[in-house]
């Protein structure tokens, strides 16, 4: 028999112990009090009454269960100030982050590492040129710009004690909404959207390596486009310029949503195309990944019948942007026209302040611009010279790098005022045709390729821009600014931009891509989409006499690659030395050229592109790879302007058996085409090989291409968990329907750009219309709608685009009251 001897225990392990758990509970409801207070505490708070003294009748807002408003006023005036109301609800930090870009005071808010952003801002002028707009506001859009700013403010007031988790966490107070700060987001936007200027940098480069036939390999513009004369203003320290531009603005590209390959698709067919008896219209805008998403959802009514409408709106400015009204529906995508031109200036040897013009010299506008930083006591200082042209952008460089640079100006269509938050105004109640285009009319940045249907049948594409007439030249390049013959005449008439009305084939459609124009047309552009999605896009119209609502739907999340079609025979010559080798190629072959999440050859295919460009091209651009961030050559293409010319460049090279572009600098010894092909076949098989994993079985494209829904606080360790959502395995590329580009490098980057809303428009039969976000309709974390559409968005559904009432109280989740003292 075992004797047993009891422990001892000491007497105060219990209470220690005690104390520890009680510790360790305190601090853990410490931290969820905390987390509470961040991030549940400001919720929008959707059922109740409010007061809110600058409206003249009870405002009633009512959510669906996607976290959609639906705002019922009494005139257009209550609407467009409920309007202010919710996206201050909803989407507070994400209004403040725009207007402090806009007005170029980021880093008084998040500390020094948004000045750089900021002095950007400052030079391009977004504040100034909001400001000119302002000036020239009619009446009715200062008075509906007023209303929507009171809702902003009333908002701020309301809530001064519950804002965001982000005013939280940085000790920032948001200032009260202005009139101006709403234009200023629209120009950004245009900013983003207008790609020419790193264009003509890029081009200028590629000239200097290459000479300007083979560039106009690599960039089409340059086939038909006229240039200057040989050697104006392309002197080697233009050059040197170029090139420090460049990588200054890679640095801050990212502040200003601008990503590779944005763009859009948008389509309508005729009533005798549709199971149905009205036309329908399908849209999904591509921009910057991000949660929130750059849209938000809303539906706006007066019951005086001056105003609604429902679509996708943009947080900061009043009305739709892509939606219907009662009789008509549109949808947008990027215009790219050319509205940007960069001027090489000769300064005064006397006078630092004058610039050559002709034979004159002409006083530049000296500009002295304080930004308050975050965390110093001294604001820092940017000294702002605007040239006839515009500002000098130049002054950008790092000092250290610019001393014997040339001065470099930038014109851009929107510096000059705009009408284009008229036009954006007029177009919420336009009625047909003629209304839809005089509205239109009035839009200049950004430029849009419009579709358009409405209740009576009929369907239409314009395009809508302010697109420069310059003297001479197509500015592909940076001309000398002290040239008169380069020189803008005014701006494009708009019913000489591309219209169509009724086309003959009961359809109508946009991918970026070039506008439908006769050669004879003025010159809008050369930065078009290469039309892989256009091309599938017509494709699939022409598929079926007639399509269904679930039709469109599906097309929007097409993965077909019609840059696969034109490459893969291509990719099949390539000899395979092992077993893997030839597993890549056999894949190939009987592959159905859909960029599937699941795909293994889908992964091939994108791997063996980004290596074949690698290895026609670094050793060709030689110090120019340098010049972008000393990465893969192909981080050229990275360049939004760039964005989509990687592929026409290779499909066609793969035409010829042999090419200079072939070549191998290392041994100056030149090589086939085929030889090229094993080459990046070798390549590929080593690269999925250290990304994947040994097991061919197990490649996929999902596996190394992923989307992540990325939120500014997001970026670092601790609060990634709390603000991003992903990472997700997501099918598509750079030239599918469905967009999902990234970078063109090795190894792959999160896609940057992708569909951030997509609608399908019923006409006539409004409540059949279906539509999405990509996220959420909250900007805040703690909400339920911060990221409630993301599975929805991934599996290509969409949710009722609810418009009649009796649809919307069916779908009801909350109410909310904004009423004027006397009616409280």
């Amino acid at each position: 028999m075992i004797e047993r001897t009891a422990t001892h225990v000491p007497s105060v392990f219990f209470p220690l112990l005690s104390l520890v758990l009680f510790v360790l509970a305190a601090l853990a409801l410490a931290f969820i009090g905390v987390l509470w207070y961040i991030f549940w505490r400001p919720l929008a708070r959707t059922k109740q009454d409010l007061v809110i003294d600058e409206l003249a009748a009870p405002v009633e807002i009512v959510r669906d269960r996607w976290g959609v408003p639906h705002i019922y006023a009494g005139t257009a005036r209550d609407a467009f100030l409920a309007q202010g109301y919710v996206h201050a609800q909803d989407r507070l930090f994400q209004l403040e982050y725009a207007r402090l870009l806009a007005r170029g005071s980021l880093a008084e808010a998040l500390g020094p590492a948004a000045l750089e952003a900021d002095r950007w801002s400052r030079v391009i002028g977004f504040w100034r040129a909001a400001e000119r707009d302002v000036a020239a506001l009619a009446p009715e859009d200062r008075d509906a710009l007023t209303a929507y700013t009171a809702g902003v403010n009333a908002f701020l007031e309301a809530n001064q004690l519950r804002r965001p988790a982000e005013f939280t966490i940085v000790g920032h107070v948001p200032q009260p909404w202005q009139i101006q700060d709403s234009v200023g987001i629209l120009k950004v936007l245009g900013w983003a959207l207008s790609m020419n200027w790193e264009a003509e940098l890029v081009r200028m480069q590629l000239i200097q390596r290459l000479g300007p036939e083979r560039a106009a390999e690599l960039d089409p513009a340059l086939r038909n486009g006229k240039l200057p004369a040989d050697g104006d203003g392309l002197d080697a320290a233009a050059l040197a310029a170029a090139g420090q531009l460049m990588a200054a603005y890679q640095e801050v590209a990212g502040w200003f949503g601008n990503a590779p390959a944005a763009g859009s698709n948008n389509w309508v067919v005729n009533a005798q195309r549709v199971a149905g008896p009205m036309p329908l219209l399908a849209n999904d805008p591509h921009l910057t990944v991000s949660i929130p998403s750059l849209w938000y959802e809303n539906h706006i009514e007066a019951a005086d019948g001056s105003l609604r409408v429902t679509g996708a709106t943009f947080a900061g400015v009043p009305g739709v942007v892509s939606g219907h009204n009662d009789h008509i529906a549109w949808g947008i995508t990027a215009g790219r026209a050319d509205n940007q031109d960069l001027y090489v200036e000769r300064s005064n040897p006397a006078d630092a302040t004058q610039f050559r013009a002709g034979d004159q010299w002409l006083p530049a506008t000296i500009l002295r611009e304080q930004m308050a930083v975050r965390g110093q006591q001294k604001p820092v200082i940017e000294e702002v010279v605007v040239t006839r042209h515009g500002p000098l952008i130049n002054t950008l460089i790092p000092a250290e790098a610019r001393a014997d640079l040339p001065p470099m100006a930038l014109r851009w269509s929107g510096h000059s005022a705009s009408s284009a938050i008229h036009g954006l105004l007029q177009l919420q109640s336009a009625a047909d045709w003629t209304s839809f285009r005089a509205a239109l009319a009035a839009v200049g940045e950004p430029s849009m390729n419009f579709v358009y249907a409405d209740d009576a049948g009929n369907i239409g594409y314009q395009y809508a821009a302010r697109v420069p007439i310059r003297r001479s030249g197509h500015g592909l390049v940076p001309a000398p600014g002290w040239d008169q013959a380069h020189e803008w005449e005014g701006f494009v008439p708009f019913d000489d931009l591309p219209s169509q009305f009724n086309p003959p084939d009961g359809f109508a459609a946009s991918a970026n891509n070039r506008p439908p124009q006769a050669d004879s047309g003025p010159w809008i552009g050369a930065d078009w989409d290469p039309g892989y999605r256009f091309e599938r896009i017509v494709k699939l119209l022409q598929s079926k006499p007639r399509f269904t609502q679930r039709d469109f739907q599906r097309f929007q999340t097409d993965v077909y690659s019609g840059l696969a079609e034109k490459l893969t025979p291509w990719f099949v010559l390539a000899e395979g030395k092992n077993q893997l080798e030839r597993r890549i190629v056999q894949e190939l072959e009987s592959w159905n050229l859909r960029m599937e999440v699941d795909s293994f050859p889908a992964a091939a295919f994108e791997v063996m592109r980004l290596h074949l460009l690698d290895i026609v091209l670094t050793d060709k651009l030689g110090p120019l790879a340098r010049q972008f961030k000393g990465r893969t050559i192909s981080d050229i293409f990275a360049a939004s302007p760039f964005s989509g010319h990687s592929g026409p460049f290779l499909v066609n090279l793969l035409e010829n058996e042999s090419s200079w572009w072939y070549g191998d600098d290392e041994t100056g010894k030149p090589r086939t085409r085929d030889a090229v092909l094993t080459l990046a076949l070798q390549c590929t098989a080593e690269t999925l090989y250290q990304m994947i994993g040994k097991d061919p079985r197990k490649w996929a494209w999902g596996k190394v291409h992923q989307i992540e829904f990325s939120h500014p606080f997001g970026r670092g360790r601790v609060l990634h968990w709390l603000f991003n959502r992903g990472q997700y395995p997501i099918g598509g590329n750079d030239h599918t329907v469905w967009m999902t580009a990234n970078e063109l490098t090795l190894p792959f980057g999160l896609v940057t750009t992708t569909a951030t809303y997509r609608q399908v428009i019923q006409v006539g039969d409004w409540d059949r219309s279906t539509s999405i976000l990509s996220t959420g309709q909250s900007g805040q974390p703690g909400s339920p709608h911060y990221a409630d559409h993301i599975d929805m968005w991934r599996e290509g559904e969409q949710h009722p685009m609810l418009w009649t009432r009796a649809a919307v109280d069916a779908e009801a989740e909350a109410t909310l009251w904004l009423r004027p003292p006397a009616a409280a």
